[in-house]
């Protein structure tokens, strides 16, 4: 007879080998209906890679146009906007690896559910970095939004000063009544 310690070692083992082969199986019968040949996991996770890749490069066309006169904040974005590509396209790549290639087989499902359980670690890996490089983007649009803001403010202030001092220097010509369409000379005392 086993001792208690043992025996509950021993459940516990056999727990987690029932658990990963019903993942197992379940993950196998999902790529071997599945019509891409790929978890739905792995799909939604493409979706995502494939946005982000699209809203990058529209960033990208964007920033050419844009002019802010920052040249480390435009490299700085130029950069994030590379590594994120960069990241996108492994991630691509390693989902790509994961589909059942060719005819689908039972075996060769089970053998991609396998490959699918061993490769979720390298895909968190790359979505962790997906996702700091989607927060450093938004941090520097943020910072970038304000800095022109805090420029159209600046600008409309200037802007503001110049009414109130056209209108003060303006002002003496209507008290001696000039028109536009007299000449100055005509109007001041001889």
């Amino acid at each position: 007879m086993l001792d208690p310690m043992t025996a509950l070692g021993i459940a516990g083992n056999i727990v987690q080998f029932v658990d990963f082969s019903i993942k197992l199986l379940g993950d196998a019968h999902e790529l071997h209906k599945s019509a891409e040949g790929s978890l739905q996991e792995s799909l939604d996770v493409e979706k995502v890679a494939g946005t982000i890749r699209i809203l990058q490069m529209k960033l990208r066309i964007q920033d050419d146009h844009h002019v802010s006169g920052d040249d480390k904040a435009e490299n700085l974005l130029e950069e994030l906007c590379t590594s994120c590509d960069e990241t996108a396209k492994e991630l691509f790549e390693v989902l790509g690896s994961l589909k059942v290639q060719g005819k689908k087989s039972p075996w060769k499902s089970m053998r991609q559910a396998i490959k699918s359980i061993k490769g979720k670690a390298t895909i968190a890996k790359i979505c962790d970095r997906l996702n700091g490089f989607r927060e450093t983007l938004e941090l520097t649009i943020l910072v970038d939004l304000r800095n022109l803001i805090s420029n159209q403010s600046s600008t409309l202030t200037i802007l503001s000063i110049l009414k109130v001092a056209v209108r003060t220097l303006s002002f003496p010509f209507f008290r001696i009544g000039v028109s536009s369409r007299q000449p100055l000379m005509h109007k001041l005392p001889s």
